[in-house]
């Protein structure tokens, strides 16, 4: 018999598939039961995994479960339920990033730091050596490593469980509705899609909500799976990547011609960098195929990872990151497509309350143009953030030609007579491109210029 203790890989993929035979019969209680089932036993096989691209493969195995598992509740009427199932499924793989991340630990006894100190280089030890070709000297056969990482993996869950009896702050193993809906800003509203095989919804949740109903469905009854991957990736029978990703992977600069960046933006400085708004106005880069070795280029060319952002940096006097470099607000879609790995979240987990990122390559003008117009009605005109930014967006798909050849003219006259702000050639260029267009032209009302810009946090 497929146990879920004796054998829990077995005993998940049974019940994955139980779950799907009667989701696609609609049968919402029964593929509920059997998709709980299966999500209990990725736990284990999470916690048992010793590498994160082990891990990374079991979230994606279970990815689907949590977005089916959610739309059945929905279904059968439990939003508040379906939205929390949701939300659980989008920070697995962060969570376990997180527990071997370095933390603030000032708050616990000397012994419990020590142990959580002491079980998370011992399982770096342990990763690290499982890592090494087979044939190195005093490498361990894998059933050894294995079996080793999983029993340390075991102690530094019970460490941090008993840990977080002293500190219930400590690595909070997730938030339940109440405490989601309260950070909803003020005047927002959430919006989290969920697309299956039998249908799509979407959760539009307004801010200061108590609790979810059907009235915060938005249900879509024929977009489905299929129909998501035809928008992300273009027609199945197509050879040629299509659609959402063909188009961000057509438009993707050349690194070799990116900007160089301030030589003194480097990665020592930052960590020492104690600021209420931190602005990157650097160059990112995702890594599809190990998310946590996605970052910034610093001066010189230095990578700064999500790696080191979970484990070096220290933002609890931060105010808001502004990371307006390309790729910056990308999690992992492929392997893992509903989760919460990406820097956003990271640099949340540093300390910040709030990050700005965006999502695809953006243009060095529009996103000079937008993140001007947010700045000044964030801190002139005192909006929140999100205000600040859905105005920048609004103005910067609206600006006309004209008036954009105007600014530019005030630029170069304000450069005569006063500081610079930006060189007198680029001010000069910008103001006779824009003057050769038909003044009540929108040059930048495409989405590509103003839509990549996403915010997180509160």
């Amino acid at each position: 018999m497929r146990t879920r203790d004796q054998f829990p890989r077995d005993f998940q993929q049974t019940q994955s598939n139980l779950g799907h035979l009667h989701f696609g019969e609609r049968q919402w209680t029964e593929a509920l039961a059997a998709y709980r089932q299966a999500i209990g036993a990725e736990r284990r096989l999470l916690a048992d995994a010793y590498t994160d691209a082990g891990r990374r493969a079991e979230t994606a195995e279970t990815s689907t479960v949590y977005a089916r598992a959610a739309y059945a509740l929905a279904k059968l009427g439990r939003c508040g339920e379906a939205f929390v199932k949701l939300e659980q499924g989008k920070a697995r793989l962060l969570s376990q990033a997180l527990a071997l991340a370095e933390m603030d630990l000032s708050r616990l006894p000397s012994e419990q730091q020590q142990t959580l100190r002491s079980l998370r280089q011992q399982i770096r030890e342990l990763e690290h050596e499982m890592s090494l070709p087979a044939d190195t000297p005093a490498r361990r056969d894998e059933r050894t490593l294995a079996a080793a990482l999983a029993q340390a993996r075991a102690r530094l869950q019970e460490a941090i469980a008993a840990a977080r009896r002293n500190d219930p702050d400590l690595l909070p193993e997730g938030l339940d509705l109440a405490e989601i809906l309260v950070l909803i800003p003020r005047r927002a509203v959430l919006v989290a899609p969920v697309v299956t095989a039998q249908g799509g919804a979407v959760f539009v949740v307004p801010a200061e909500v108590q609790s979810l109903s059907a009235e915060h469905m938005l249900w879509l009854d024929d977009f489905r799976e299929a129909d998501l991957h035809t928008l992300l990736q273009g027609p199945a029978p197509e050879a040629q990547l299509g659609g959402w990703f063909g188009a961000y992977f057509a438009s993707r600069t050349d690194r070799g011609s990116w900007l160089r960046t301030n030589d003194e933006a480097t990665a020592a400085a930052l960590k020492k960098r104690r600021a209420s708004y931190l602005h990157f106005s650097c160059h990112g880069f995702y890594r599809w195929d190990d998310p946590l070795q996605s970052g910034l280029i610093l001066a010189r060319g230095e990578p700064f990872t999500l790696a080191q952002v979970l484990g070096e940096l220290k933002l609890d006097t931060c105010r808001l990151v502004a990371l307006s470099a390309c790729e910056t607000g990308i999690t992992e879609v492929r392997q893992s497509p509903d989760e919460y790995l990406g820097l956003p979240a990271g640099f949340l987990q540093a300390g910040a309350p709030a990050v700005l990122s965006t999502l695809w390559p953006v243009n060095d003008l529009s996103t000079m143009l937008l993140i001007e117009r947010f700045y000044q009605r964030h801190l002139q005109a005192g909006e929140d953030f999100p205000s600040a930014l859905r105005h920048a967006q609004r103005w910067l798909r609206s600006v006309t030609a004209g008036d954009l050849a105007q600014r530019f003219a005030d630029e170069e006259e304000a450069l005569l007579t006063a500081g610079t702000r930006m060189p007198i050639e680029a001010a000069s260029d910008y103001f006779l491109r824009f003057a050769a267009q038909d003044p009540t032209q929108c040059p930048f009302a495409h989405p590509y210029y103003w839509a990549a810009f996403t915010f997180a946090g509160a």
